[in-house]
């Protein structure tokens, strides 16, 4: 028992001891896959480097090929341009020789064009000294020429009133007498008007009334015959839609829309079957008793009438063959069924029965008895409870009431619905009827319509007849009158020509004396005004002489000055082409040296840059060659770390079994140990061994394991329990050791979870705080552009207006829900045009709402300059002036650059530039400045 306990004590201190050795292994093994990690992360940072010491050297292996390249061609260029300097500098000393020559010959002309010009202006002045003299002399003699001819004029004037004035004392002598009598006849003339225009007011006064009379009696003639025309639209419009009413109630009946499929098929006549028509067809009933006859016949009304069995048998096969459906068939030579006497009998002494329902219907047609004989009859009650009365009192009996409801044995049938087949025969019968007394009543009213009418043209023409004579006897006042006014301004008009007369006469007794002074005046004028003007053509003929001497003394020096000016202007000209040629010269030579230097310029810096390529390629072979040593190397120290983590792991599965056999044995082991004690102590000691037992297996009391114990593991065998004690013992050793760096595995694990949940909140933070960037951008964005568009959009159809002198125009968005990614559409309407898309209008109309927007977008936010070309080339006259305009209001605030042709445009500029061509190929910008 000792040997064994010392044995089983031995194996488990060697189990705990190869338990640490497994354990510090197992330490081992994690540092030695550590260093491997390191390793080959550090090889792949090697790699990495290769690659980039690589791709990097084959760059500078590029770009140094590339400048040698470059450097040959700039040598070549820098040879071409060295050779193109020496025929410049020749050619350009050439013009300085010229330039220096023309200007001694410029400065010569310039000294004679200034003395030909001082010549020329002192022979103008001595010119306009004499034209001066001449021209007083002139003036002094038109004025003399003047003053006589009117000295002449007045003469003859004042002869010629002394005449008239004599001749018109006569005349008004004879006129004074004439207008006496008019004045006599003009009296006798108001007198008459007078009583002319009493009688006319008269006749007025009387006919007005008359009119009034006959116009009141015509309106309420035409009064009553609108109120007729009223009520005959009334009866129009409720016979049209009677009238329509039963065409489609007749088209209902005619072509039994009502009745079942089989029915319809039956009543359109086969070949080879006579059909009569339908019961419903010869039937008719009032609106009353309408709906108790067609609930009890039923179906029976839409039965198809054929006249024998042979008949009824060829419908029948008809319908089976074509599918049409059902239908019921009367056979008009069946035997005829004998009435039930009780019925009649029943509705003579029963009070709750208003009478058989037969005898409230008729049927008509040729066949009336026949079909009246098939049709089944019914007492006809106001209620179903009465039927059930008379059912109690008398027995079954068919029964009918008012309302549709049929009782009939122990059956029963109410509620709505019905297949109303007699209803559109009942319309059609009463609309047939409403029909004919509408048609009397319209032709009434259309009477009475006509003869109101008649009366209210009667009392019309009357009317118009009174007014024919009112408007005569207006047209007589007025007359009347016209000749009252004539004569009271013909009396005045003789009476103010008489003060005129005797004016006139005194005013020519005067005048005749005043005329004999004044002839005698003019007389004596006359003849010191002959004399002055003899002397006066003397002066003027001396003077035209010299001034002759003088003009041509003047032409003379001006020719020779246009000479000399001529002259001058082409050496000026062909000194400036020669200066401008100079100076092209020299801007060449000047551009050829710098582009001679740039090139140098570029060439040392390409050598330069050779070098540094040079210099840092070499780098990245050596960096290469180092990367590729490291890389060489730690590949060697990855491999023997790769081997001794093999060895290590290759050493723990090793273990692991040798492990799991000291495990087994040490199992063993106690087991024999437990056995032996069981054998030593069999009698006395169960109890102790099963709580060393308990406590070694279990970890726990026996007390406690024994309450833990279930019925049924009470009641189990015990070499059950021992089986289930083996199996968990040999999962527990499959299992496998318990891994000590658990914890700390979890700790870090759970460490990095709470890092990369930190980081994922920072990520959803941030794409959070940038969504609502976006959203704030959004926003401001759209307050923007709506503030911009609404303001454009205004601007735009008033500058519309200006530029058209009428019309409309605006913007409108394609999306007004997106409208930052919204079209514009862009709407115009000229004057005396439709609305339409702005690329249907003409080219000018095109420009000009172009130049409206883009005006509007200007006013709402000012450019600092703007290009315009050739804007007002569509452009008429009159539109290019409010074009002109709208740009003066515009430019104060934005310098505007404009290509054009128009001469009303050019008008308002500061600052003009032209292009001109003197020489084929070569150009030449002149400049203007208004300011």
């Amino acid at each position: 028992m000792t040997e064994e306990s010392g044995r089983e004590q031995a194996v488990a201190l060697a189990l705990q001891t190869e338990e640490a050795h497994m354990e510090a292994r197992r330490g081992a093994l994690y540092d030695a896959e550590g260093m491997l990690e390191q390793a080959r992360a550090r090889l792949s940072e090697l790699t990495l480097a290769v690659d980039r010491h690589q791709g990097r050297s084959g760059y500078c292996r590029e770009q140094i090929e590339d400048t040698e390249r470059r450097r040959a061609e700039l040598g070549g260029e820098e040879e071409e341009l060295r050779a193109r300097v020496a025929p410049l500098d020749g050619e350009l000393a050439d013009r300085r020789e010229d330039e220096v020559r023309l200007r001694t010959r410029l400065s010569q002309a310039e000294e004679e064009a200034r003395r030909a010009e001082e010549t020329a202006q002192s022979a103008a002045g001595r010119e306009r000294r004499e034209e001066d003299d001449q021209e007083a002399a002139r003036e002094a003699q038109v004025v003399l020429l003047g003053r006589l001819a009117a000295l002449q004029n007045a003469r003859s004037s004042v002869a010629g009133n002394a005449e008239r004035a004599a001749a018109d004392l006569v005349k008004l002598a004879a006129e004074l007498e004439e207008t006496e009598r008019d004045r006599a006849r003009v009296e006798s003339l108001r007198a008459e008007a007078r009583g002319r225009e009493e009688s006319a007011e008269h006749l007025l006064a009387h006919l007005g009334a008359e009119r009034q009379v006959a116009a009141e009696r015509g309106a309420g003639a035409r009064r009553q015959a609108a109120g007729h025309e009223r009520e005959a639209d009334a009866l129009q419009s409720e016979r049209d839609g009677l009238a329509g009413r039963q065409a489609s109630l007749e088209e209902i009946v005619a072509t039994h829309a009502a009745y079942d499929e089989g029915a319809r098929a039956l009543l359109a006549r086969p070949a080879g079957i006579e059909v009569q028509g339908a019961v419903a067809d010869t039937v008719e009933t009032d609106s009353a008793h309408e709906r108790a006859v067609e609930a009890f016949l039923g179906e029976r009304l839409q039965a198809v009438l054929v006249v024998d069995g042979q008949q009824a048998l060829q419908g029948v096969r008809f319908l089976e063959e074509s599918g049409a459906g059902r239908a019921a068939l009367l056979l008009l030579d069946a035997p005829r069924t004998a009435e039930d006497p009780r019925l009649a009998e029943i509705a003579r002494r029963e009070p709750l029965v208003r009478g058989r329902l037969s005898e409230r219907y008729r049927v008509t047609g040729p066949h009336a008895a026949a079909i009246r004989a098939a049709l089944p009859d019914a007492l006809v009650v106001d209620r179903l409870e009465d039927a059930l009365a008379v059912a109690r009192a008398h027995g079954p009996l068919p029964c009918v009431t008012l309302a549709g409801e049929t009782f009939d044995g122990a059956v029963a049938e109410g509620g709505r619905g019905g297949t109303g087949l007699l209803a559109p025969r009942r319309e059609i019968r009463e609309a047939t009827a409403r029909l004919a007394e509408l048609e009397r009543l319209l032709k009434q009213a259309h009477a009475r319509v006509e003869a109101d009418a008649a009366a209210a043209r009667a009392a019309e023409d009357e009317a118009a007849i009174l007014a024919e004579r009112i408007h005569a006897a207006e047209k007589e006042l007025v007359a009347v009158r016209h000749d009252l006014t004539a004569a009271d301004e013909e009396a005045a008009r003789l009476r103010r020509k008489a003060a005129v007369l005797d004016a006139e006469r005194s005013q020519a007794e005067q005048e005749r004396g005043r005329a004999a002074v004044r002839l005698a005046e003019l007389e004596a004028a006359l003849r010191a005004a002959e004399a002055e003007r003899e002397s006066g053509t003397a002066r003027l003929a001396s003077l035209g002489a010299a001034v002759a001497a003088a003009r041509a003394a003047t032409e003379s020096a001006q020719a020779a000055s246009s000479e000399a000016r001529s002259v001058l202007a082409g050496l000026r000209e062909r000194a400036a082409a020669v200066e401008a040629d100079r100076c092209r010269l020299e801007d060449d030579r000047r551009e050829l040296e710098a582009r001679i230097a740039a090139g140098a310029s570029r060439a040392a810096e390409l050598v330069r840059r050779g070098e540094e390529l040079a210099a840092e390629r070499a780098a990245s072979e050596r960096l290469l060659a180092l990367a590729l040593a490291d890389r060489d190397r730690l590949g060697g120290d990855t491999a023997a770390a790769e081997d001794r983590v093999r060895e290590i792991r290759n050493e723990l599965e090793g273990r692991e079994q040798a492990l799991k056999e000291r495990r087994r044995e040490h199992g063993m082991l106690r087991d024999a140990l437990a056995e032996l004690e069981v054998a030593r102590a069999r009698t006395g000691s169960d109890l102790d061994h099963l709580v060393r037992d308990c406590q070694q297996t279990a970890g726990t009391g026996a007390a406690e394991a024994a309450a833990r114990l279930s019925d049924e593991d009470r009641a189990a065998e015990g070499s059950a329990l021992e089986g289930r004690v083996q199996e968990l013992r040999e999962k527990l050793d499959r299992m496998g050791p318990v891994n000590v760096l658990a914890v700390e595995q979890a700790r870090e694990l759970e460490e990095r979870h709470r890092f990369l949940t930190v980081q994922r909140q920072d990520l959803v933070d941030s794409i959070a705080e940038m969504d609502r960037a976006i959203k704030s951008i959004d926003r401001t964005s759209k307050e923007r552009f709506r503030e911009a568009f609404q303001v454009i959009n205004r601007h735009f159809g008033e500058i519309f207006k200006q530029l058209f002198g009428g019309g409309t125009a605006g913007l409108s968005l394609l999306d007004e829900e997106d409208i930052l990614e919204s079209g514009i559409d862009v709407m115009a309407q000229p004057p005396g045009k439709r609305l339409q898309n702005v690329m249907l209008l003409s080219g000018g109309e095109k420009a000009l709402t172009a130049i409206s927007l883009l005006f509007a977008i200007f006013q709402y936010k000012p450019s600092p300059f703007c290009i315009l070309d050739e804007v007002d080339a569509p452009l008429d006259d009159a539109n290019i002036g409010r074009f002109v305009r709208m740009l003066e209001g515009l430019k104060d605030q934005t310098q505007f650059v404009l290509i054009t042709h128009s001469r009303k445009t050019m008008e308002i500029a500061d600052q003009l530039y032209g292009v001109t061509m003197e020489e084929p190929g070569v150009s030449k910008l002149v400049s203007v400045r208004f300011s």
